[in-house]
């Protein structure tokens, strides 16, 4: 691993997704159609808004991931290198489409969210054949769980046996093999995942606490 003294070079393994956003004054319920205040789309899904964030605040940054041949895909790269994203893993997918979420988001701030993975589930050998050449002199590996639990699982390993730091955001929540404990340095987990994860409903910081223990336990360091 190389020196932290360097740029950092932070590798993403994860989900890229077109965010199609409508605002409206309040949630529909079942059966309503509302008429909404706004329309917006945005490049999104958790690695590659973890991507841009990580290079807005000055790191080399490498993404590993796949979007369909389609015009969400082209805009999802070009905002990637926009904000200086190396996409040379990024892989366009003729068989998928590029993965979206639609979001109904209301004036408060609630949301009803709808995702549809599309490519981001095709991810299989070939990103992991682009992760070990990305991981060369990295500093840390940044995964979540919008790819294939096995590539995630995978990729891991393999940062893990190069020292690399690997950071895991567990969303969205599901069951955790115990090994993907020995290879995460870092767990990131909002209160929900927690809960998933410890089966400890986080309220407070004493419950935070104990959740971060029980979760330490498994072998997060």
């Amino acid at each position: 691993m190389s020196s932290l003294s360097e740029e950092p070079i932070i590798v993403v393994l994860g989900s890229l997704n077109m965010d199609l956003v409508a605002v409206t004054s309040r949630l529909p319920i079942p059966g309503e159609t509302l008429i909404s205040k706004q329309f917006f789309s945005s490049p999104g899904g958790k690695g590659g808004n973890q991507a841009v964030a990580a290079s807005r605040i000055g790191g080399h940054v490498r993404m590993v991931g796949r979007v369909g041949d389609d015009s969400f895909g082209h805009e999802i790269k070009k905002n990637l290198e926009i904000n200086g994203v190396d996409v040379e893993a990024v892989y366009t997918d003729p068989c998928h489409n590029t993965g979206t979420s639609i979001i109904i988001l209301d004036e408060f701030g609630q949301n009803h969210i709808v995702s549809s993975p599309g490519a981001n589930l095709a991810c299989d050998k070939q990103e992991i054949q682009a992760l070990q050449k990305a991981l060369e002199g990295a500093h840390v590996l940044l995964i979540q769980l919008e790819v294939p639990l096995t590539i995630s699982l995978k990729a891991a390993e393999l940062a893990h046996a190069m020292r690399t730091i690997v950071i895991l955001d567990p969303a969205p929540p599901q069951p955790l093999p115990p090994e993907i404990y020995r290879y995460a340095d870092i767990l990131t987990p909002n209160q929900l995942e927690a809960k998933s994860l410890t089966d400890i409903e986080v309220t407070d910081v004493e419950s935070a606490f104990l959740a971060a223990q029980a979760i330490n336990a498994q072998g997060v360091s």
